[in-house]
């Protein structure tokens, strides 16, 4: 039985906050089907029309908020759905949850801040590399993972 007089040994709260930015920000940019010789640092390949949409998208916004480069159905009408959605993260912030699904770009927040480019468009139109997902989750960079491990699985079991 715990009684007030009991001391507990709990770690401290830390009042920093860390931004994305700071965490991962200098890790290598990466464009869908893009890999890199850091370990679980590779981008997921995506649909072309997802990528479009996501190059027009600026740091923090969803393509929903993009007059001409949004999510639209194959017909050409726009889909519907939340402002939450084929979301860019912000750098400046701490990281969103990361959600079950971080493996889809139509899913919640899980779209790489992106860094604008010299043509107006912006990087990284992608969803978090595990590398990324890791870190933002103050997960160890070289947490053991079997190399033989889906990457959807690793995105699963970080996600919420």
């Amino acid at each position: 039985m715990c009684t007030k007089s009991d001391k507990w040994n709990w770690p401290q709260p830390v009042d920093k906050k860390v931004t994305v930015r700071e965490a991962i920000g200098n890790l290598l940019s990466l464009e869908s089907g893009e890999k890199s010789d850091i370990k679980w640092h590779f981008a997921r390949k995506h649909d072309k029309n997802n990528i479009l949409w996501m190059k027009h998208t600026p740091t923090g916004k969803s393509a929903f908020s993009n007059d001409v480069y949004y999510p639209k159905k194959k017909d050409g009408t726009r889909i519907k759905g939340y402002e939450s959605s084929y979301r860019r993260i912000k750098w400046d912030e701490p990281a969103p949850a990361i959600t079950i699904r971080n493996d889809c770009i139509a899913s919640q927040r899980n779209v790489h801040p992106g860094r604008l480019l010299d043509n107006g468009t912006y990087s990284d139109a992608r969803v978090l590399t595990p590398l990324e997902l890791m870190i933002l989750n103050s997960l160890p960079t070289d947490w053991y993972i079997p190399d033989d491990t889906p990457e959807i699985l690793i995105g699963q079991v970080i996600g919420e």
